[in-house]
């Protein structure tokens, strides 16, 4: 993924591979064979990046041997609704949310917008509003939008750290405190119960906050 942002370095040895099928791993002494298929992908302008240096162009004809160019996502507004429904399926059950349907508002705006950012921002877009909402519907609220206005890299992250707190917290509370089992927070936040309890520790979380 995003073949166009490997440094030379990384270039040279990744064709060393496409053109002799053998490399040898860190401490080895035997050659091993590589038997496979190298499906790349990246938003830049590969051609101009030959042009400029900065991608090796024996590189750029070994891995374009049958180009697929997909067009952006505001090109493409049947996939739009479809991806959508992907990722609430997707994030929905491990941020503790049974989603049963989406809201008129919220599904006109998905339509709408531009997505400069293509299938990465529509699914960041996603996992917010599913942070930041609550109960079987999908909503679109104004929070949403700040982060699609280039909001501060800082103050996005202390609203998701927030959002994050807050949707631990509705588990735990819903739960009884139970962390573990089949009725637990863990279970019912699609984590393990480990990872759960860092989270908890990391976001200073215990019992008498609620």
């Amino acid at each position: 993924d995003e073949i166009g942002e490997l440094s030379l370095d990384v270039q040279s040895k990744l064709l060393r591979i496409l053109q002799g099928s053998e490399y040898f791993q860190v401490g080895g002494t035997e050659p091993l064979v590589f038997n496979g298929r190298v499906v790349a992908a990246t938003n830049a302008d590969l051609e101009r990046a030959v042009s400029r240096g900065t991608f090796r162009a024996d590189l750029f004809y070994r891995i374009t041997t049958f180009p697929i160019t997909i067009p952006p996502l505001r090109d493409r507004g049947e996939d739009v609704h479809e991806l959508l429904s992907h990722f609430v399926e997707k994030y929905g059950r491990p941020l503790g949310r049974e989603i049963s349907s989406v809201s008129e508002e919220l599904s006109k705006f998905v339509g709408s917008h531009r997505w400069p950012g293509n299938v990465r921002e529509l699914e960041s877009f996603v996992q917010r509003a599913l942070i930041c909402g609550d109960g079987p519907v999908l909503e679109f609220t104004g929070s949403l939008q700040q982060p699609l206005r280039h909001a501060a890299p800082t103050a996005h992250c202390e609203t998701l750290e927030a959002a994050l707190r807050t949707c631990i917290m509705k588990a735990l509370t819903a739960t009884g405190w139970v962390v573990e089992g089949e009725h637990g927070a863990a279970e019912r936040l699609g984590l393990k119960s480990s990872t759960l309890r860092s989270k908890m520790a990391r976001l200073a979380i215990a019992r008498g906050d609620d």
